[in-house]
């Protein structure tokens, strides 16, 4: 026979709290999970972690949400502190003309909760005096301002280093070793913006760390930057003079910077990439942009001349009251995958827009959002991906080739489910090219 073992009274009492802790966060996260909004059809996920799917493979989670509830279904996303967001999901034309054009939706604050991944001083422990509701609107006020100068004769270089100097500070821009170090920096941060360091930025996992010592290190550069160029006697006219002169804070400064380069130099740079590969892939369009392409060279030589919301009070979509504080999406698919607004919506089709198969709906065109939430720097974007795509079209003969060096005649699909603009297709192409004269 065996004596019971007595463990120690402070032993017993944690175990007890802790169990009684673990119960009561499991019972709220059921309550969570279970409630309903307006009758609106729940698609239901893990409980107390909730959805998680919704981060790792979004495109199909959404997808399937939409085909087996309808248009409006909602579900539950992990919140940092183990608490739960509400999300609903939302589509169809009706849906398009509230969520990009009621004025209380609040674009910034879904972003940061929904998808995470542009870099924020707070993502390494440092704090900016620019308010949660104002960050948004400091933000579009700066680029508004900025995007009234002439970025033209700042040079026209790779999408990056144009990025860096258009949206930040000239000792970057003329420094290729910083370019460089700042590109794989932006790199690394879209890297560890992963569903767990998104959902739990509490816990050290690889790709929390990876981010963060990241952001700390992108930080750290342009407050050295900063430093110099408010401390020194040069004006420089760039980004970085206009908030200095516009007085915002170091933090504020460095934020906008961080934010604003995020854009150019990680989408940017893939929609050069794509796009570049669906022109080289289809001689009549690439026939026609080259022939675009020197006319206007022809034209203007002899001149010289020279890119989720959260809701912030009740409203109505599709037949359901929304609540206010509830997190909306609206997936860009539902619309640019609906083969009644665009027939063949996976073939690469630019004439499309020629038939006007976009205006057939309110808003059917999402890429650069739309309403009152368009993207800021749309035109520069435009700009970039122009400066990549002009003098290789005009300067080179190239083509896609597959790993054995075999043409290539089917462009490999995007994976509509990474999270990750770098994430490869499926089938690895390479493009094949020669320098030609103009």
């Amino acid at each position: 026979m065996f004596a019971p073992r007595h463990e120690p009274l402070g032993l017993q009492f944690i175990l007890g709290t802790s169990t009684g802790t673990i119960c009561f966060l499991i019972a709220l996260a059921l309550f969570i999970s279970n409630r309903t909004t307006d009758k609106i059809p729940r698609k239901r996920g893990i409980p107390f972690v909730g959805s998680w799917t919704f981060f790792t493979a979004r495109h199909k989670f959404v997808t399937d949400g939409l085909k087996k509830l309808g248009n409006t279904f909602t579900f539950n996303v992990l919140h940092q502190w183990l608490l739960q967001h509400q999300v609903i999901v939302v589509a169809g034309e009706e849906a398009r003309q509230v969520f990009f054009g009621h004025r209380d939706m609040d674009p910034e604050e879904g972003y940061s909760v929904l998808h995470g991944v542009a870099p924020k001083l707070s993502d390494a422990d440092i704090k900016t005096g620019v308010s949660k509701d104002g960050g948004a609107t400091h933000l579009a006020k700066r680029l508004a301002q900025l995007f009234r100068r002439d970025r033209i004769s700042a040079g026209l270089r790779m999408v990056a280093q144009l990025t860096i100097r258009a949206m930040s500070c000239n000792e970057i821009t003329d420094d290729d070793d910083l370019v460089s170090k700042v590109t794989e920096l932006y790199w690394n941060i879209e890297e560890g913006s992963t569903a767990s360091s998104v959902l739990l930025p509490w816990f050290p996992s690889k790709a929390r760390n990876l981010k963060k010592e990241s952001t700390a290190q992108l930080y750290l550069l342009l407050k050295e930057v900063y430093e110099a160029r408010f401390n020194g006697d040069k004006v420089h006219s760039d980004t970085l003079q206009v908030l200095i002169d516009e007085g915002d804070s170091i933090n504020d400064a460095i934020q906008f910077m961080m934010g604003a380069m995020f854009a150019g130099i990680v989408n940017t740079g893939i929609v050069c990439a794509w796009t570049m590969l669906y022109l080289l892939n289809n001689a009549m369009w690439k026939a026609k942009a080259t022939e675009e392409i020197r006319a206007f060279i022809a034209k203007y030589a002899k001149s010289g001349g020279s890119l989720g919301s959260e809701l912030r009070c009740d409203i109505v979509i599709n037949g359901h009251k929304i609540p206010l504080g509830v997190f909306t999406a609206l997936p860009i698919t539902s619309a640019h995958h609906d083969p009644n607004i665009y027939p063949d919506p996976s073939k690469w089709d630019p004439e499309r827009y020629a038939r006007n198969e976009d205006k057939k709906e309110r808003w059917a065109y999402l890429g650069w959002g739309t309403g009152r939430h368009p993207c800021s720097g749309m035109r520069f974007a435009k700009l970039e991906v122009k400066t990549i795509l002009a003098p290789f079209l005009t300067l080179y003969e190239a083509e896609v080739l597959d790993k054995a060096g075999s043409k290539v005649t089917e462009l490999p699909s995007p994976d509509c489910n990474s999270r990750k603009s770098k994430t490869p297709p499926s089938q690895p192409v390479y493009i094949k090219y020669r320098r030609v004269s103009l």
